[in-house]
């Protein structure tokens, strides 16, 4: 965003003063910088009286623990800029015992400086949000730092449970917060900045501040009253909110199980000769020439997907697309077998060098997301391996066999459980509803050209 007034809270250290940095560091923008301690303001000072940032970057003190000091700073900065355009509340603090042996005196700290401090914040500032009589014409915008330790789906392990108790906390807010200024015409985005080379990080993060600041940034300038209430990290990637984990006892833990034994040397075997199989497939079709692009039709002349056929005892048919990574490190073979060892038979397999349109069209419901432009491209880098499989409920247990999307979030025993670590390296692709199922089937599969109809002889070993 151009020419904006933004405000930083916990701008005195880590992100937030990579925050300043990189705000300050284009002219037309106008920061105040917060900080609560005088004795950790050395460098942010030292960036305030810099010839270049006067005028530019003024630091107010406050206390998101203390209502009234947060009053106090919304009229100091109303009287410094008059009103503003983002709101970045980044402070907060850690905690890392058990849920079992934590203080309670901590965890009611905790919850007081990652969601109560917040709301302190807000209630204080949204005033000069609503404020567009010196506005740019852009929306206001909240952006609240959160992590993925408040994402249900994620934290299994990692930082400790009352820190991720309270960012949870957090993002509902978050939610609720979107909720009530949508009206008003705010956004409200929540954001993961990675695991940053910070204090608060340690010597072990991955994720430099210059570039988690950096990405977040661009994940702020694209937040829209559309996309308010959402939740992302800094690369741009959606996050997830939350996931079913099936009961103990239950049919998918039963699989869970069987998957982690050991597995004999006979099975290695086929899934091996099945992937070189279908990679020499894949060099013979394209031995003398480059791979051809999918042939795509605009799509106001796409023709509605021909129907399923129709099959008894409910069954039903799903697609799946093993992507560039799943091709390259050679899981061909082993996703196949899962899925014919489940009980479901392959009725269409193909490996496809897809064009950019086609991959546009498949996924069209992600056009207006900021990870689109990547995703397209990463997919059109390789070969892909587009499968239909048939069987009883093909699409829901499809997915359960896949596992989440964020293969962090995806228990041992499914596919990304087992072989992925990354989102934007999650190997496969699976249809998420009937409906969706038939528009991929008939997009990757055109009238129905590669799929077999044929008598499956273990069908009557499987179903009664």
């Amino acid at each position: 965003m151009l020419g904006g007034r933004y405000l930083i809270v916990g701008a005195n250290r880590g992100i937030g003063l990579e925050f300043v940095k990189q705000l300050v560091g284009k002219s037309e923008n106008k920061v105040v910088g917060t900080y609560r301690n005088t004795q950790t303001i050395d460098e942010l000072k030292k960036l305030s009286e810099s010839p270049s940032n006067k005028g530019r970057l003024s630091l107010v003190r406050l206390d998101m623990n203390d209502e009234q000091s947060c009053k106090e700073a919304a009229n100091e900065v109303k009287a410094n800029i008059g009103a503003i355009d983002i709101l970045i509340v980044n402070a907060g603090v850690n905690g890392g015992k058990t849920l079992l042996t934590e203080d309670i005196a901590n965890i009611s700290r905790l919850f007081d400086n990652n969601v109560l401090g917040p709301i302190r914040v807000c209630q204080a500032f949204t005033p000069l949000l609503l404020d567009r009589s010196t506005a740019n014409g852009a929306i206001p915008k909240v952006a609240l730092i959160s992590s993925e330790s408040g994402s249900i789906t994620v934290s299994k392990h990692g930082r400790g449970p009352a820190y991720a108790i309270s960012k949870a906390g957090l993002n509902m807010m978050g939610r609720k917060l979107a909720h009530e200024l949508e009206p008003s015409n705010i956004a409200v985005g929540l954001l993961h900045p990675g695991w940053v080379q910070t204090d608060m990080g340690g010597s072990g993060a991955i994720v430099t501040p210059e570039d988690s600041v950096r990405g977040m940034l661009q994940v702020i300038d694209e937040l829209d009253i559309g996309s308010s209430g959402g939740f992302w990290d800094y690369e741009g990637k959606e996050h997830p909110w939350r996931f079913l984990v099936p009961p103990s006892n239950s049919r998918l833990s039963m699989e869970t199980t069987l998957n982690r034994l050991p597995h004999i040397t006979r099975r290695d075997f086929l899934v091996s000769l099945l992937t070189a199989l279908v990679f020499a497939l894949f060099l013979t079709t394209n031995r003398h020439s480059q791979p051809a692009p999918a042939v795509v039709r605009p799509l106001e002349t796409l023709r509605p997907p021909p129907p399923l056929l129709k099959m008894p005892n409910n069954q039903e048919r799903s697609y799946i697309m093993i992507k560039p990574d799943g091709v390259q490190r050679a899981l061909v073979g082993e996703i196949v077998s899962r899925f014919e060892k489940r009980g479901f038979k392959i009725v269409g397999l193909k490996m496809v060098h897809a064009s950019s349109a086609h991959l546009e069209e498949h996924y069209r419901d992600l056009k207006d997301k900021p990870f689109f432009p990547g995703l397209v491209k990463y997919m059109a880098s390789g070969p892909v391996v587009a499968i239909v499989i048939e069987g009883l409920d093909a699409v829901k247990t499809g997915r359960a066999m896949l596992g989440a999307t964020n293969p962090l979030a995806s228990g041992p025993g499914t596919i990304r459980g087992d072989f992925a670590l990354a989102v934007g390296r999650n190997i496969c692709h699976g249809s998420d509803s009937v409906e969706s199922a038939e528009r991929e089937i008939a997009h990757w599969f055109p009238n129905g050209e590669g799929l077999i109809n044929y008598t499956d002889d273990k069908a009557t070993w499987i179903f009664e």
